[in-house]
Formats: C-alpha cells, sequence, structure tokens
C-alpha cells in the first residue's frame, strides 16, 4: 500500500512532467501561430485558452485528454475580447506579427472585427473578422468603435452551415446574377489574399462578398472552408448561385466559381489575373471538378 509521502512524489513528478509538456506545446505553437495559447497549471487541472480547434486537436494529441477551455476561433467565445473595431482603408491581415503569408485582408466594408486579449507584437494585435478568420492586423490600422453596436453585427451574422441550405429569394440569385456578370466586364485583377474589387480579389472572397452582399449569407474566408459549406449536390444538378469546387490539373491550387444563369459560372481565376466570365464545360477543360454546394434555397 503506498504511503502518503510516495502518493504525493507521483503527484509532484505528474505536475511536472505536465508543465513540461504545456511548455513544449506552447513553444510550437508559438513557431507555427506567431503566438503561444495562453495555458496554465492550477490545483484544477490546466486553466486558459487555445487559440484555434486545430490547436484543440494538437492539444489532445499532446496530452491526452479532451479539452473543455475555450477556443478563440470559435465567434461564440467573447470572454477574450478586449475591443472591437474597424479600417478605413484596406488592410492586410497577416499570419504572425512578423509577417508571413497574408491570411486576408479587411475592408472599411466588412463587419466589424474584434481584437483578442494578446497584447501588440512587432505594432501589430490579433484580431479575428466575423466570417472567422483569424491574423494579425496593424495597431494604428484598428479604430476601436461601441461594443453595442458592434456585438450585434458580428454575432448575428447569418453564417453558411454545412449540410444545410438557407432560404434566400429568386430575385437576390437575379441579382447575384447580374452584378457578377457586371464584375467580370471591369479590370480587376486578381490578388492571392485580396478581398477588394478596388485593388484585387481572389476567387473565395469574390463568392464570400457577393453572398454577403445578396444573400445576407457569410461564408468562410478560404476555398477549403467554403466547400464544406451548405448541401453536398451533383454535377448533373448545378444551378444559379451554387458553388464548384476544383483544382487546377496542373498546379493543383483549390478554387471556387459560382455558377450563373444559362450553363456559365464566374470566377477569380489566377492564371488570367482578373475576374472571369465563361462557359462551365470550358472552365472544367482547365480544372478538375472535385464538388458543389448548394448554399442557399428558394423555399
Amino acid at each position: 500500500m503506498a504511503t502518503a509521502s510516495t502518493k504525493s512524489k507521483k503527484r509532484r513528478v505528474r505536475e511536472s512532467t505536465l508543465e513540461s509538456l504545456l511548455l513544449a506545446f506552447q513553444e510550437r505553437e508559438k513557431r507555427r501561430y506567431g503566438v503561444a495559447p495562453e495555458l496554465t497549471l492550477a490545483d484544477s487541472g490546466v486553466q486558459g485558452f487555445l487559440v484555434t480547434r486545430g490547436q484543440r486537436h494538437r492539444y489532445e494529441e499532446v496530452l491526452g485528454a479532451d479539452v473543455e477551455m475555450g477556443v478563440l476561433e470559435d465567434a461564440e467565445n467573447e470572454a477574450t475580447t478586449v475591443a472591437w473595431g474597424r479600417v478605413r482603408s484596406e488592410t492586410p491581415i497577416l499570419a504572425s506579427p512578423c509577417g508571413g503569408k497574408l491570411a486576408s485582408t479587411l475592408i472599411p466594408e466588412d463587419r466589424p472585427a474584434r481584437r483578442l486579449s494578446f497584447t501588440a507584437q512587432e505594432g501589430c494585435i490579433l484580431v479575428q473578422m466575423a466570417c472567422r478568420t483569424m491574423g494579425w492586423l496593424s495597431a494604428e490600422s484598428f479604430e476601436e468603435m461601441e461594443a453595442d453596436d458592434a456585438r450585434p453585427l458580428f454575432f448575428n451574422a447569418r453564417r453558411a452551415i454545412q449540410k444545410e441550405t438557407l432560404e434566400v429569394t429568386r430575385r437576390s440569385l437575379l441579382e447575384l446574377d447580374c452584378a457578377a456578370r457586371c464584375l467580370a466586364t471591369k479590370d480587376i485583377n486578381y490578388v492571392l489574399g485580396g478581398r477588394s474589387f478596388e485593388t484585387g480579389i481572389d476567387c473565395s472572397a469574390l463568392s464570400q462578398r457577393l453572398f454577403e452582399r445578396h444573400f445576407d449569407i457569410l461564408l468562410p474566408r478560404h476555398s477549403g472552408d467554403q466547400r464544406r459549406c451548405g448541401r453536398r449536390i451533383l454535377r448533373s444538378e448545378l444551378a444559379l448561385g451554387d458553388l464548384i469546387y476544383a483544382t487546377a490539373r496542373h498546379k493543383k491550387w483549390p478554387h471556387i466559381a459560382i455558377v450563373l444563369s444559362d450553363g456559365e459560372l464566374v470566377h477569380a481565376c489566377r492564371s488570367r489575373g482578373r475576374i472571369f466570365l465563361e462557359s462551365v464545360e470550358t472552365f472544367l477543360e482547365h480544372y478538375q471538378f472535385r464538388g458543389a454546394r448548394r448554399i442557399g434555397e428558394v423555399r
């Protein structure tokens, strides 16, 4: 039978091991994302929050336990919001405070973004857009606003739901068709990570902005996330307003296009460098069809 001192020694060993694992986990995540998750070891166990759901899965792999703590990526988690704000001009959101790849851009027309509970690093703050995209924004460009004005716009957005369609009107479908065709006639550059019709836009930002403007539906920022929204449909079922997910045949780039009327579609084309209108058949000569989703449906 173990003595009290033996039990105490085993407990200290477990706590020391857990603390070492936590420190190693935090260092790895800081290298990965640019900031360490805020985790502390208390008598009741590990406390704090994680930044993304991917971090939650990695945490479970390292420590072998389910995680109950909050995840900043979840839009419903407001506990760590320290400020709300907008920008006056298009501003890049970076994957890390030291630079790195472009995660997205924040534009004045966007819903308010929220600043999360990290101090500024390299002159940047960690923010989350209403579509749940997270990244680092220049602290100088973030203009704070009243929480009572911002909170409803952020939390009450009608977000695309996986495996379900949201209601849209026939009129909104026709308006999207007309607006998309008009954009294809303009000289709008393709910019990876861009979200502006003035300075440049990419394929997933095009669908995101058109769906919010005409359907009041907020899609995720990136094409890989958009392909999981709504209801899966067959290629033979394609109709106005559906999304086609594809990959470039030679480069394997993930790509999103919006189906229009008369067998045509619109997409921000990386190889052509602009928003492009073409038939579905011509599009699929250059892209490998990977699936189609219906986000909105007339009911």
